[in-house]
């Protein structure tokens, strides 16, 4: 593949009302070394509704046994279009896409917890969600004087099922320590019928992207220790380690005349240090530091170095201050770093890639308590962003503002 060159400056403006009104204005250019194709004055919006319901309930059949049956309802229903130039050399051509996509979502919950044994917890429980949905896309990119990737049409039809089990206890061997041991394991099934698809997908094609795939699934096993010191009335340590391993399953169309297959295996590492501080009544302080490892292994990098093994480790550290201003407001100040550095040059072999990128944000949020029942939220953020394996090409500044009412039955 002889891609040298993606270049994309864009700018985004987010205003938050009833829904989310998205809109892009950016102009930009694709270049290709061996034939110039590009795009210019990319514009357009989406737009996303989103409608969620809670039902909960506690019981508690025995003295020491708790169970927490739980319900959550939630649809979105979303649409996007855009508009723009296709170039190559001096020749253009306009092209305009659009998508719409509805998803319904029912998710059953179910929490278990036993306090019976003195100085311990003991939780587990389990988790199941369906849904379906469709996704309709028209148009893409242009060909310009027949070179390029030619517009798609597709509808597809899915439904998902996931589902997750957990089990874990905490164990207060000393009035300042607690121990907490735990796992999972999470199985997401997703499956996707085609009613149209222009690009085929028989062994001749040579694009059967979007519409290809009929079934994804993902599988994770997760194990957690934590340990939580209190060395002060005031001060308090959380430690805590945790492992996954995760593994990707994917199934073509059976025109394709390709089976099931296991395309990844993710194994991860999380270390995790948290420190929490109140010096006043008024005011507590927290911070916190993440450090990942994880690595993304696929069968095409055991025979082939034009595809390298993913490196996805990265570490953050969060910093967050609330400070009661009077007995029915609330500050809240935070700031959030993340760091990646996994990009290494494979250009020679195949495509560069692997994450390698910095982010900085900063938040403000406001709490105002009218009444028992009812809060209003005011919230400010600011985020920077460098990506350092695009060259710069896709850093940006980015405000938010946001607010809220929140009415509590």
């Amino acid at each position: 593949m002889n891609l040298s060159t993606l270049r994309i400056a864009m700018v985004v403006l987010t205003v938050a009302t009833a829904g989310i009104h998205l809109v892009l204005s950016a102009t930009a250019g694709l270049m290709f070394l061996l034939n110039g194709l590009g795009y210019l004055d990319l514009a357009g919006d989406a737009r996303q509704k989103e409608y969620v319901l809670n039902l909960n309930l506690m019981a508690t059949p025995l003295k020491n046994f708790t169970l927490v049956p739980s319900l959550k309802f939630q649809k979105k229903d979303w649409d996007a279009d855009s508009t723009g130039l296709g170039t190559l050399g001096e020749a253009t051509t306009p092209f305009t896409s659009a998508s719409e996509r509805n998803l319904l979502e029912a998710r059953q919950r179910l929490d278990l917890r036993h306090t019976g044994l003195t100085n311990w917890v003991f939780f587990g429980g389990g988790e199941w969600t369906e849904g379906s949905g469709t996704l309709e896309e028209y148009g893409g990119l242009a060909q310009v004087n027949g070179i390029g990737v030619p517009p798609v049409r597709r509808e597809t039809d899915d439904t998902r099922f996931f589902q997750k089990y957990f089990l874990g206890a905490k164990w207060y061997p000393a009035r300042r320590v607690s121990l907490s041991l735990g796992g999972y394991y999470k199985d997401k099934e997703y499956d996707y019928e085609h009613e149209f698809d222009d690009t085929p997908n028989g062994a001749a094609s040579g694009n059967r992207y979007p519409a290809y795939l009929t079934m994804q699934g993902f599988q994770t096993y997760d194990g957690h220790v934590g340990l939580t010191l209190r060395p002060l009335n005031k001060v308090s340590l959380v430690t805590r380690y945790e492992y996954q391993w995760s593994t990707v399953e994917v199934q073509p169309d059976s025109l394709s005349g390709l089976s099931e297959i296991e395309t990844a295996e993710i194994p991860s590492h999380i270390i995790a240090q948290n420190i929490g501080w109140t010096p006043l009544a008024r005011l507590s302080l927290q911070a916190g530091f993440n450090y990942v490892l994880s690595e993304t292994r696929t069968p095409a990098s055991d025979y082939t170095q034009a595809i390298l093994t993913a490196l996805n480790n990265y570490w953050t550290l969060n910093f967050s201050s609330t400070v009661v201003l009077d007995d029915k407001t609330d500050l809240r100040l935070g700031y959030f770093y993340y760091c990646a550095d996994n990009y290494e040059d494979n250009s020679l072999y195949g495509v560069p890639l692997g994450a390698g990128a910095e982010q900085q944000s900063v938040t403000a949020i406001l709490t105002r308590r009218l009444t028992e029942r009812i809060r209003l939220n005011l919230k400010y953020g600011f985020t920077h962003y460098t990506d350092w394996a695009s060259g710069g090409n896709n850093d940006f500044d980015a405000h938010l503002v946001y607010a809220s009412m929140q009415y509590r039955f």
